[in-house]
């Protein structure tokens, strides 16, 4: 099975298994929103396991935190330094006072509150309790 450097960075660096489900929700919802255009699929994948890491490092500002590890992504995996400026719109902006510049990162930024709706998440959070 391949996986997908994004992914094999998450895990390096974070493997929370809270954020595993809630990424991989906001993945899907990228995924699903984008069906059937020309849009990248790879912006969704890599801003979908990064986004969040910033969490490490500062919860309150973890959308601009998260670029050290977007940065470090691409030292590691250097080709998808095409993709930079466009990924780095959807994790800078996710949040809810966000405003992205251009419409991977608007799609971005509703995938993320979908994620909240998402069915394995939603009953992660109910075990939780």
């Amino acid at each position: 099975m391949n996986v997908h450097p994004a992914y094999s960075f998450f895990e390096k660096h974070w493997n929370d298994p809270k954020h595993d489900i809630h990424c991989s929700a906001v993945l899907k919802a990228c995924l699903g929103m984008i069906q059937d255009t020309d849009l990248n699929p790879e912006v969704f994948i890599v801003a979908a396991w990064i986004h969040d890491m910033g969490k490490l490092r500062d919860k309150e500002n973890h959308h601009v935190e998260s670029m050290h590890y977007l940065d470090l992504f691409m030292q590691e995996y250097p080709q998808f330094r095409g993709i930079y400026d466009t990924v780095k719109d959807c994790i800078i902006h996710h949040r809810t006072h966000g405003t992205p510049q251009i419409l991977y990162g608007q799609i971005f930024q509703v995938a993320d509150k979908v994620a909240l709706e998402n069915k394995e998440w939603k009953a992660f959070k109910k075990a939780q309790k």
